[in-house]
């Protein structure tokens, strides 16, 4: 039995007293420049798998083990309904949210309270090379329909990129276009249209290369260093349509502390205008409140555009067994219209329950 608190809390929890233990589920707004820039405290980041399914287990594991060795999480919103179901994430004050995107206050909130702090906003957008759209005939200045999208870059022998560095597999697109016979019918068409691999880690890459027309990736793909070369050949626009009632999906990036942190002092600093001006100047993410201002990134004027009406994951502790559902019933090279949307509902309901599809 650890008796000594003061001496021993090392030992009983596997972290030192006097440092806080902050856990990344991927580090591309650069924690460890953040965490020096913060000051008066001693952080050590952990950057979890790249991996979804790594990161989750791995994070999970981690908490209910050793709850005390985090001190804080940056994780994304979709994951905090399921982390305070299950009473690993300490309750925040209402202010956390004030000023807050509507959809960014409402992944922080599970059961009518508030569990973490907005940070940052990352909605999906549309990336072109202005004079591929114009010979491709996709007016950007209208909604893009996935058809014409799809349809413009196979008759130029070119690419439809589709980021996905978490190894998501189909689950993000096909969710964000309704997982029903829609989404198999415009995978189908992008699969035999021949104009990509579909969801892939080498997204950004492939854009910036000799075929790369157009690439669906988040905002803050603009920081991603594959995008320096493009220089002034890139233009950016809203998330393609199903429909006249469509939106975009996005994902919140949000600060959760565990049961028992001591990182208030660093999460103030981490949402102060000083350190978040500069961040989301060099990141290309949005600022998950409204009262920061926007930066000057190509994506700005798109963003101010898109922010208000982003779809954000259900907000649902079972969100992430969901996810697995939809990314093993929608399979790039089995997706077809009369069997994967139902067999995906199948799956999806029982995910809901709890249980095997």
């Amino acid at each position: 039995m650890c008796v000594l608190v003061a001496l021993v809390a090392a030992a009983c929890s596997g972290s030192d007293p006097d440092t806080i233990d902050w856990y990344v589920s991927s580090d591309n707004f650069g924690a460890r420049a953040l965490a020096e820039s913060c000051g008066g405290v001693d952080v050590r980041v952990h950057e979890l798998p790249r991996d979804a399914d790594e990161a989750h287990s791995e994070l999970v594991r981690r908490l209910a083990a050793d709850p005390e060795s985090v001190d804080l999480l940056t994780v994304a919103g979709s994951a905090v309904p399921e982390l305070a179901a299950a009473g690993f994430l300490r309750k925040q004050s209402a202010d956390v949210a004030t000023g807050a995107l509507p959809a960014a206050a409402d992944q922080v909130t599970y059961d009518g309270d508030l569990y973490a702090v907005p940070w940052l906003f990352d909605p999906q957008l549309l990336w072109f090379r202005p004079v591929t759209a114009e010979r491709a005939g996709i007016d950007v200045t209208q909604p893009v329909a996935w058809t014409d999208l799809i349809d413009g870059a196979a008759r130029l022998g070119l690419t439809v990129q589709i980021a996905d560095d978490r190894n998501t597999g189909l689950a993000d697109w096909v969710s964000a276009m309704g997982a029903d016979e829609f989404a198999a019918e415009i995978v189908e068409l992008y699969r035999d249209g021949g104009v990509g691999p579909g969801p892939s880690a080498s997204a950004v890459d492939a854009f910036a290369g000799p075929k790369g027309g157009f690439l669906i990736a988040p905002a803050s793909a603009w920081s991603d260093p594959a995008m320096a070369p493009l220089g002034t050949e890139i233009g950016v626009a809203p998330y393609p349509v199903v429909d006249a009632d469509s939106v975009g999906p996005a994902e919140g990036i949000v600060l959760a502390q565990p049961q028992g942190s001591s990182a208030n002092a660093l999460i103030d600093c981490l949402t102060s205008d000083a350190t978040l001006a500069p961040l989301i100047a060099v990141s290309g993410f949005a600022p998950a409140r409204t009262d920061v201002p926007m930066a000057e990134t190509p994506a700005a004027k798109v963003l101010e555009t898109v922010l208000p009406t982003v779809a954000t994951a259900p907000i649902t502790e079972r969100w992430n067994a969901i996810r697995r559902a939809l990314d093993h019933t929608w399979v790039m090279d089995e997706v077809s219209i009369d069997q994967t949307p139902a067999a995906s509902r199948r799956a999806v309901e029982a995910a809901k329950k709890g249980r095997l599809p």
